[in-house]
């Protein structure tokens, strides 16, 4: 029996749970004023309930992101109780030098001129994070002080804050705000400039143009929309507590890093199409790509494949589903993708399917609102407003990214077609969630090879030719 599973009104988890980057480590990871166990439950806890946090969770490294507004008292406090459970305290603040004695600390610091990381807040993703993500409200900009109060939910409507001075609220909230979905607006600052590294143009000038930027960003919600993805992008791929605890345990030896290697799964009886996609792959961003080339049949091997690639072919009478699963036994990723010969992917395709993956929570992410070009009309549908960020029960195929020991576990169903379908019925049968992220990086393609009604699909903006903004945000 064949079916989608749960309606598209089912909503996601109740409590997203946490991606824990170095199970084999345990951290307690503090920031000012509050305490936030980093690895285990995300929870704020004040600082007074830091001696049952540490006694409970035994953690190895007690991680001091932030000491500014710390007594003296209490971080000998905390020196004591990390020292009681055998905690190494790590931190990257030359203050807490003043409070604690140079051998009792392991001081992670990176050069002034670094792109991302130690030096920088790091933001909580479990809490800042743009699930649930509606479309732009066409408002006026925020003040500073109307950011302050804003919290998670309201911020992923993507508001404008219009922000002179980066000191009226610290680079800590504008991480935090960007990482939900906000754009922030602001004058020059050096901390946060150096945080948002190459995306720092698009909402960073002179501060006597704060308010006019901020103004055209609210009256442009496709612009909006945009910027608000490379800014979530950025906080979340380098200023979360999830990346600090892996950068700092690495760079002092504590642990090895976790694997993002990506396989991707590529079936094909079209290698005359082939080419596209392995251009589409070879320029991801995304530094660790294994491409699973999954020939059905006698297709013949495309020129150019690149180098690490793994051929497996495939009898012609067996199902989708078992050239995909043929495809599983043979990949070394610590993650699996799906892509499809026809369809164009942009350069941050996989990277933002595995920021989604690790900030939703959710067992398998994809894009549910794309573009769609017709080659017979040669034509670019663009998908209406909404319907990203969100829990889905429908995930096209070509999307498709989850953990590798996941799919292990589910495998694909050996039917003919519809194996996308049956795989994310299998995920909610097994009581786990799907997410749809951004509409930007992927175009569905449709030609002669397909039965397929765009503009019954969508509503949305009809343009002449291949549309490749809608690849890149």
């Amino acid at each position: 029996l064949r079916g989608r599973g749960p309606r598209r009104d089912v909503p996601g988890p109740a409590t997203v749970p946490v991606r824990r980057p170095l199970p084999q480590l345990r951290a307690v990871h503090t920031g000012p004023g509050h305490l936030l166990a980093s690895t285990a439950v995300h929870e704020r806890l004040t600082p007074e309930d830091a001696g049952t946090v540490l006694r409970r969770d035994r953690p190895d490294l007690l991680l001091i992101d932030d000491v500014q507004g710390w007594s003296a008292s209490l971080l000998r406090e905390l020196h004591e109780l990390a020292t009681e459970v055998g905690a190494a305290i790590v931190t990257d603040d030359a203050r807490a030098e003043t409070a604690l004695p140079r051998s009792a600390l392991h001081l992670a610091r990176e050069p002034a001129d670094g792109p991302d990381g130690l030096g920088l807040p790091a933001v909580d993703a479990a809490i800042w994070q743009p699930v649930g993500l509606d479309d732009p409200r066409r408002e006026r900009p925020l003040t500073p002080a109307e950011a302050r109060t804003l919290d998670p939910a309201a911020a992923r409507y993507q508001p404008v804050v219009a922000l002179p001075a980066v000191a009226d609220l610290g680079v800590r909230r504008c991480l935090e705000l960007m990482a939900a979905g906000a754009v922030v607006v602001t004058g020059p600052d050096p901390d946060l400039e150096r945080a948002l590294g190459p995306v720092a143009s698009t909402v960073v000038g002179p501060a006597d143009t704060v308010f006019e930027r901020a103004a055209t960003l609210v009256d442009d919600s496709a612009l909006r929309r945009r910027v608000s993805v490379r800014l979530r992008r950025r906080v979340h791929a380098h200023h979360t507590t999830w990346r600090r605890l892996v950068d700092l345990a690495s760079r002092l030896g504590f642990a090895d890093p976790p694997s993002t290697r990506i396989s991707v799964l590529l079936p094909t009886r079209r290698p005359d199409r082939v080419g596209q996609v392995l251009a589409d792959l070879a320029a991801q961003h995304h530094p660790d790509v294994e491409l699973v080339l999954l020939p059905h049949g006698d297709a013949r091997l495309p020129d150019g494949l690149p180098p690490g690639t793994i051929v497996q072919r495939v009898p012609a009478h067996r199902p989708l589903g078992a050239v995909l699963d043929a495809g599983i036994d043979v990949a070394t990723g610590a993650y699996v993708a799906k892509m499809d010969d026809d369809d164009r992917y942009g350069t941050d395709h996989l990277g933002d399917q595995l920021l989604a993956w690790r900030y939703s929570g959710a067992t398998l992410v994809g894009r549910r609102v794309h573009g769609v070009h017709d080659e017979e009309t040669d034509r670019t549908i663009h998908p209406p407003p909404g319907g990203e960020e969100r829990w889905e029960d429908h995930l096209p195929g070509g999307t498709l990214l989850l953990a590798a020991d996941d799919l292990r576990r589910l495998r694909w169903r050996h039917v003919p077609d519809a194996v996308d379908t049956e795989l994310v019925r299998a995920v909610h049968l097994e009581g786990g969630s799907c997410y749809s992220a951004h509409r930007y990086g992927y175009v569905r393609v449709r030609h002669g090879d397909h039965t397929y009604d765009p503009k019954g699909n969508w509503a949305g903006i009809d343009r002449r030719g291949f549309d490749a903004s809608l690849l890149e945000a």
